[in-house]
């Protein structure tokens, strides 16, 4: 973490979570670390912490990156992201949702917000997605049962 930067809730590791966390049960930095890294959840929808954590963790670990704009083509399957860094630089991002070869089917969502995430994480961690896998009988996602 260099100096006179703001840390963003990706920067931090598990021990200075740790350390953020000093005042709290034990337990709490279980809760925080699964809620950002495995529910992939902004520290405001980690509903298992208590409400004053939640506002104290959203104020001082802010987004590395701020949502400027962001357009839809007319078909909806290209999205345009105008993000801002907290220097004032700026990063356009394009998101184009086209059928995968071989199946027809198009991203999910939820691929959607773990791209996304990754983009908010500028500390250089990539954490893997959530595991998706699909029904072969229907091709839809979801959990096949075998």
């Amino acid at each position: 973490m260099s100096a006179g930067r703001t840390a963003t809730r990706y920067d931090l590791t598990r021990d200075e979570f740790g350390v953020l966390l000093d005042d709290e049960p034990r337990y709490r930095l279980d809760q925080v670390w699964a809620g950002l890294y495995e529910q992939l959840a902004d520290p405001a929808d980690i509903t298992n912490l208590p409400k004053a954590l939640r506002a104290r963790l959203d104020g001082e670990l802010p987004l590395a990156l701020d949502l400027v704009a962001e357009s839809v083509s007319d078909k909806g399957d290209t999205v345009k992201f105008l993000w801002e860094l907290d220097g004032g630089s700026r990063i356009e991002t394009v998101l184009m949702l086209y059928p995968r070869p071989g199946d027809g089917l198009r991203q999910q969502p939820s691929r959607l917000r773990y791209g996304l995430r990754v983009l908010r994480n500028r500390s250089g961690r990539i954490h893997p997605p959530p595991n998706h896998r699909r029904d072969r009988r229907t091709g839809r996602a979801g959990s096949a049962k075998r």
